[in-house]
């Protein structure tokens, strides 16, 4: 299994990241998407010196740019994927994660089941046809009730993957929003093949912040996690998490992460 750590888009992350021991990059989508073609080439430049890629991308829409409720302007929405995807594939990316809490949630006036369907259109008619075009999977993932109310559970994941018909459109697993949503690590068995990505993170609050990178002091039992994952053949994980330390955290945590390939 592939390991690789969410880093944004900071120009000095790729080489860190290389030298630290990880095998790839996860940058974010939105970001990428939204920035001016001097920094995309900045990034781009980064990743081509560094010899690393961003093989994943998250945080794929912003917040105001709803698939859900009223308002939804799914030709803005395809613009901004495409540019997103077209960007990203240059990046070397091979899986984009839709979380985006906000951008999914119920929203006033309209039910859950409503905006379950609404999600599921926009990943058909929106999405799916830019997957196949330029050849990147898509993996939803699910998030705990605290940051929407719209896909919860793995399983919720997987009905909402299949409905939309699409052999592009699948299921992440991340640990952190999983013990939040007391999904049992037994539900990434039940998933599957179509599990095709995964977050990790030190998933209990340190005070200061809800989750932070793995770190060996932490003493945390990764093992059942890690095992389901490589049982249904998943093959990524990426670090998602909170730092005040990136460069010295990130090499404490390739500690940890090293023991999962």
């Amino acid at each position: 299994m592939r390991i690789g750590i969410c880093a944004g888009t900071d120009v000095r992350n790729p080489e860190l990241i290389k030298k630290a021991g990880f095998d790839y990059m996860e940058t974010g989508f939105n970001s990428v998407a939204s920035m001016s073609d001097g920094d995309f080439l900045s990034l781009y430049s980064a990743l081509s010196e560094s010899g690393i890629k961003c093989e994943a991308a998250n945080c794929f829409l912003p917040g105001e740019m709803s698939v859900t409720g009223k308002n939804v302007d799914y030709d803005a929405l395809y613009k901004f994927i495409e540019k997103g995807f077209e960007r990203c594939k240059k990046l070397g990316t091979e899986i984009v994660v839709f979380g985006s809490g906000r951008a999914r949630d119920v929203k006033d006036g309209y039910s859950l089941r409503e905006c379950c369907l609404q999600t599921v259109h926009f990943l058909k008619d929106t999405v799916a046809g830019l997957c196949d075009k330029y050849d990147i999977d898509l993996a939803i993932e699910p998030l705990c009730r605290q940051e929407t109310q719209v896909i919860n559970t793995l399983k919720e994941a997987c009905i909402t993957a299949s409905m939309t018909g699409s052999g592009r459109i699948h299921v992440l697993a991340d640990i952190y929003h999983m013990l939040e949503s007391g999904d049992d690590y037994a539900n990434i068995l039940a998933v599957g093949s179509d599990l095709i990505h995964a977050h990790i993170s030190y998933p209990v609050s340190t005070g200061r912040h809800k989750r932070v990178y793995p770190n060996e002091k932490y003493n945390f039992d990764y093992s059942e996690f890690i095992d389901n994952l490589k049982k249904v053949g998943c093959p990524r994980v990426s670090i998602e998490g909170s730092t005040d330390d990136f460069e010295n955290d990130l090499i404490s945590s390739y500690e940890v992460m090293k023991k999962f390939r």
